[in-house]
């Protein structure tokens, strides 16, 4: 296995995932800028591509991963990178990645994350 690139923060929240053959739910238990562990009852297959929606604690909509790559499974958690996450929800991520981070560092807990503001209009 490749090592990682970017740091990993712990992290407990919600996700859904979608696959060729269904859907399902699963638990975030970390995650970069650059991927995410799982927890989940489905057993996929290293390569498969699978679409995820991130509930992250900065109480926004979830991020939506239109393409996420399984890259190793074991046992109940599976591995997944992103590789082609929009800059909006890079941003985002880097945010709510960079806040957990610190708070771990620290030892402090973190309810939620401030929302993140992009500078583009919304209308």
């Amino acid at each position: 296995m490749a090592k990682r690139i970017r740091p990993r923060v712990f992290v407990h929240r919600q996700v859904e995932y979608r696959y060729a053959r269904g859907e399902g739910k699963g638990v975030l238990t970390d995650l970069s800028l650059s991927g995410c562990r799982i927890k989940g009852p489905i057993h996929f297959v290293p390569g498969m591509r699978i679409r995820l929606k991130l509930w992250l604690p900065d109480a926004i909509d979830p991020i939506d991963v239109e393409q996420a790559n399984v890259r190793w499974t074991g046992g109940e958690y599976f591995g997944v990178s992103f590789p082609l996450l929009a800059e909006s929800m890079k941003m985002r991520l880097s945010k709510v990645v960079e806040v957990l981070r610190e708070a771990q560092e620290e030892d402090v807990a973190v309810i939620s994350v401030p929302a993140f503001e992009s500078t583009a209009k919304r209308s």
